[in-house]
């Protein structure tokens, strides 16, 4: 679990720096922008930094919950089963149609 942590926490400092990127870039245009526009330009972007922070910090405690890790597997186990029987009925379905063609 230490390592999805660790790829959600990559993901918001990711996300933090893309939104500084964006932020850098616009200040160097320089367009007329007022000073208030650029003001809530700024303010956008920490507050998607700071939304990204809080979705990583969540997901980093859910991870570490017992019954969100039962549940994960459970659904793991269910979608694994589900893929199972879609590439056997598949499977199943492709030798009779190049069986049909002999």
């Amino acid at each position: 679990m230490e390592r999805s942590e660790a790829a959600w926490q990559r993901v918001g400092e990711q996300f933090t720096a893309l939104g500084e990127g964006f932020k850098r870039h616009q200040e160097q245009v320089g367009d007329e922008a007022t000073t208030g526009q650029e003001e809530g330009v700024a303010d956008a972007l920490r507050t998607l930094a700071d939304a990204v922070d809080r979705m990583a910090t969540s997901v980093g405690n859910a991870l570490r919950d017992p019954d969100v890790q039962r549940d994960a597997k459970y659904a793991t186990n269910a979608l694994l089963e589900a893929l199972g029987t879609s590439f056997s009925q598949l499977g199943g379905e492709l030798r009779q149609r190049v069986g049909k063609k002999d």
